[in-house]
């Protein structure tokens, strides 16, 4: 966990599906190096339903909420769910700004895809097999309502990104080899940026860190 101590703002990072705290560090580090506070939640993103992981996110938003600070959040890939699904059985009246890196807001066909295997049901878990309905996650997920942005990966073919062959199959460009570009679009967004990365590290791309940098900070 990546923490700093800031009175003005804190930053709350959620990695995505099978990931941990520590791949967003280089976010965390540029949030800090800028006066963040920056909490990196690392969650068994495999283990428990988006609902039970939204209740864990809730508890710790309210512990940040005790201290008084505003709260803003960076989420990647499926942390953007559990973020929206915490709006939706949670007030959070302190928090910013929320930038999203490659969400799949709008359901997944690639989990879609993976649920006629066996072997990838277990892989995905509950949380991850909630993606492929999309539907369900429009019922239950909140659309924040505070500034949002959206940023969308379109290198399709980067075999650092384990899911890239199946995707390259199974996917309508344009996409990051796991999230196809209009599967991240919210109805409501305050600013949309397509980046030249895939899904895996579209963290680390300079074009992300830049942009994420800037809208927090406006």
């Amino acid at each position: 966990m990546f923490k700093t101590t800031n009175p003005q703002a804190h930053v709350i990072l959620i990695h995505g599906l099978g990931r941990r705290a520590s791949s967003l560090r280089r976010v965390a580090a540029r949030l800090q190096a800028q006066g963040y506070a920056v909490t990196s939640w690392g969650y068994a993103s495999r283990t428990y339903t988006l609902d039970r992981l939204a209740r864990q996110l809730a508890v710790i938003v309210g512990e940040i909420v005790q201290v008084g600070q505003p709260i803003h959040c960076v989420t990647h890939s499926m942390g953007a769910l559990v973020l929206r699904r915490c709006l939706a059985q949670t007030s959070l009246p302190q928090l910013g700004r929320i930038a999203m890196l490659a969400p799949p807001n709008n359901g997944s066909q690639l989990a879609r895809h993976l649920l006629h295997c066996p072997f990838a049901r277990h892989a995905l878990g509950p949380a991850g097999c909630a993606l492929a309905d999309s539907t369900a996650i429009a019922a239950t997920c909140a659309i924040p309502h505070t500034p949002v942005m959206v940023i969308a990966g379109t290198r399709a073919t980067d075999l650092r990104n384990p899911a890239a062959l199946l995707g390259t199959r199974v996917l309508e460009p344009p996409h990051d080899g796991t999230v196809m570009v209009r599967e991240t679009l919210l109805p409501r967004m305050n600013r949309f940026i397509e980046v030249d990365a895939c899904h895996t590290w579209i963290m680390n791309h300079p074009q992300t860190l830049d942009a994420i940098s800037t809208f927090l900070a406006e």
